[in-house]
């Protein structure tokens, strides 16, 4: 979905429609809204922090996969 977005305004609008429909993204609208702190985010903000979040998930399992193995070296 994300490589979708080509930056046009109506790309950006299509993208929210189509996040706005999947059941997790509803959920994590209801979660961040239940938080004081960022309780007035709007629906694209919110899609533009799970799109960077995911982005960065492949170096953060690499930087876990890397931690893990120093672990097990210093045993």
């Amino acid at each position: 979905m994300a490589e979708q977005e080509h930056g046009s305004s109506s790309s950006k609008k299509t993208n929210l429609l189509v996040y706005k429909n999947l059941t997790l993204f509803q959920i994590i609208i209801k979660a961040v809204r239940l938080n004081a702190r960022t309780s007035g985010a709007t629906d694209l903000g919110i899609i533009n922090c799970i799109k960077l979040w995911l982005a960065q998930s492949k170096n953060r399992l690499k930087n876990k996969r890397l931690s893990m193995n120093n672990e097990e070296e210093k045993h």
